[in-house]
């Protein structure tokens, strides 16, 4: 394969993730796994560091290296769209218009993914537990979450079709649960919301582990 190729490749890669794990980056690549490491080692473009978890971490190069929380978020992210049984995406500007054309005029922010393991695709919505939030406050701007796109008149169609859902990114398996069963009692209008745990957000987030045990649901 053309090292060329394969490098941009990866850079289109950290591009769509911003920070990415290089493990995950580098999986299932034809070429060796230290002829990529290298490449990316030596690329211009690119910065590779250690998270504060020990993990090896990659993203476009810049001044300073990305803060706890930002490597945290995008990491637990790539995890998520990268899981083994799912044909999940990020979705960047220019993939809108691919799958969701009636958006395209309007654009989207970062956070949204598309989801199609079963077919058709699903438009997502993924937030990221990193501040360790009380299942109240999660509760509480899901439901915000839930209201913002049902009153968006481009929304309402996906949301009409069952193809639009909203997504937690948690620390821990009682966490999950947690919100997944007072997520019957949110006022949906046909947005499916579940949480999903990331055990990596615990090392990610190292920093932060002195406050863990006050942590209500985690």
């Amino acid at each position: 394969m053309n090292p060329h190729r394969s490098l941009s490749g990866l850079m289109n890669e950290v591009r769509r993730y911003r920070i990415a794990l290089l493990d995950l980056l580098l999986a299932d690549r034809p070429q060796p796994f230290g002829e990529l490491t290298t490449a990316v080692q030596t690329c211009p473009e690119l910065l590779m560091f250690d998270a504060v978890s020990g993990d090896r971490c990659v993203c476009l190069r810049r001044r300073n290296l990305p803060t706890a929380l930002a490597v945290a978020r995008a990491v637990a992210i790539q995890l998520f769209c990268r899981a083994d049984t799912t044909k999940r995406n990020l979705l960047t500007h220019r993939d809108i218009n691919q799958y969701f054309p009636t958006l395209f005029r309007s654009g989207l922010p970062s956070g949204y993914y598309v989801d199609g393991t079963n077919g058709s695709p699903i438009l997502g919505f993924v937030r990221v537990d990193t501040h360790l939030a009380p299942l109240s406050r999660i509760r509480q701007h899901t439901q915000e979450l839930i209201e913002r796109h049902a009153s968006d008149a481009a929304f309402r169609p996906l949301i009409s079709r069952q193809q639009f859902e909203v997504t937690w990114l948690v620390p821990t398996e009682t966490k999950a649960a947690g919100f997944n069963d007072i997520a019957a009692t949110l006022r949906t209008c046909g947005i499916r919301c579940e949480s999903q745990c990331v055990p990596k957000l615990l090392e990610l987030l190292v920093p932060l582990r002195n406050t863990f045990p006050d942590v209500v649901g985690l």
